[in-house]
């Protein structure tokens, strides 16, 4: 279920056109449902009216074919359930959300009354987005327990980060299979955050049609096909490894050389590929077998 790009033009202003074309690239890739406005969509560099146009453009385009899951994030409580009864009015499946992130003291105090308020304000399912390494903020098992029991539309946890591993079997510990888990960081940790017990992955669109290929693999029992499918990857990971503060761009970038959009801009702060990283990308997609004749 890759988590979108927010595609801009050289201006700063949504591209419809793009954004549009992204979705019909994903949905043709055959993915299981789409996300947007998460991180890796940059979704704290748009307002909140331009977060809601993202949202119908994208549930418009995708017109019922796969679930959309929209990312409702931010530092206020009151803004997120302002624009998660939004994303449910307008016809998303369900909402991710974040802890609130800017005050870490704060945070840790208020991550219950946080959550509970969202879960209360919506029907549709809620997923929690654990991606520790980029708020700072720790949850704990315990509390996706204590919230589980109260919320039945408490559906679900995005888990990622270098300790994610330790997090997912310690979630599976506390919970068994009251929750469902995703995990993140790209894909590169697919198969063994499956093996732990998790459904699926959230991944950038850039590699989504190869991801579909190992995930159908390994649910048909296909093991051995699985793992050889997604050894192919691992120059990509080692790419993104090596321009990992790029990653947004490495997206965008795959992308265009893909032919889905057709230039790459993202609002500031930004951190570009080098002319030399679009090079060796441009390799490890050829490698791949994933560019356009």
């Amino acid at each position: 279920m890759p988590a979108l790009c927010t595609i801009t033009k050289p201006n700063g202003e949504l591209d419809e056109e793009d954004e549009r074309t992204l979705v019909r690239f994903c949905i043709e890739c055959d993915v299981h449902g789409l996300a947007i406005s998460l991180i890796g969509g940059e979704f704290y560099k748009f307002t909140e009216e331009e977060r809601k146009r993202l949202y119908k453009i994208v549930i418009d385009e995708v017109n019922g074919k796969v679930p959309v899951f929209v990312g409702t994030s931010h530092s206020g409580t009151d803004v997120v359930i302002k624009l998660s009864k939004y994303a449910q009015d307008i016809g998303a499946d369900g909402i991710i959300v974040l802890p609130p992130y800017f005050n870490k003291i704060e945070a840790s105090l208020c991550l219950r009354q946080h959550f509970e308020a969202i879960m209360d304000s919506v029907s549709i399912p809620v997923m929690i987005q654990d991606s520790e390494d980029e708020t700072g903020v720790y949850m704990t098992p315990t509390l996706y327990r204590e919230l589980a029991e109260k919320f039945d539309n408490f559906w679900a946890v995005k888990v990622e980060g270098c300790k994610s591993i330790d997090k997912i079997q310690e979630i599976k510990r506390v919970l068994g299979d009251r929750l469902i888990i995703f995990g993140g960081m790209g894909g590169k940790m697919l198969l063994e955050e499956m093996t732990l017990g998790a459904k699926g992955n959230i991944p950038g669109p850039s590699i989504c049609d190869f991801l579909v290929r190992v995930y159908e693999a390994y649910h048909n029992g296909n093991i051995d096909k699985a793992r050889g499918l997604f050894s192919k990857l691992k120059p990509f990971f080692d790419f993104g490894s090596r321009y990992g503060a790029a990653w947004i761009e490495i997206e965008k970038e795959a992308l265009l050389l893909r032919g889905v959009i057709k230039l790459v801009h993202s609002r500031r702060p930004r951190i570009a590929l080098s002319e030399e990283g679009k090079k060796e990308l441009r390799v490890v997609f050829e490698g791949l077998e994933l560019l356009k004749e």
